[in-house]
């Protein structure tokens, strides 16, 4: 079976958070997960980092802002993105330090909203 365009931008995404020196794994959802948590989790330098995976034209759900917002607060950072460029600027300001800024994704530190 195929993936679907959403899972083939994961895998890219995934493979290049690991040369940059991430953790990570894709979320599979199911009935037993937890609804919105985004596609991909995953630890860079000590912080816990999120992607959520989206074509360009889509939009998260209600449902995953919601999860984005919840662990925004808990500390981690998310990124939704549309590219694999997008994905890696996270961990690059990460790496330089600029996490703490809004970069123009949706991560930032807790608190900010």
């Amino acid at each position: 079976m195929s993936k679907q365009p959403e899972g083939k931008l994961s895998t890219q995404i995934m493979k290049e958070w690991r040369k940059m020196g991430a953790f990570c794994f894709k979320v599979h959802g199911s009935e037993m997960q937890m609804a919105g948590v985004p596609d991909i989790a995953g630890t860079f330098r000590g912080l816990s980092v999120w992607c959520e995976t989206k074509m360009p034209g889509n939009g998260p759900s209600r449902i995953q802002l919601h999860r984005i917002k919840q662990i925004r607060m808990a500390g981690g950072l998310v990124v939704v993105a549309y590219s694999v460029e997008e994905a890696t600027k996270m961990l690059k300001h990460i790496e330089s330090g600029d996490h703490v800024k809004e970069c123009g994704c949706i991560y930032s530190v807790p608190g900010e909203l």
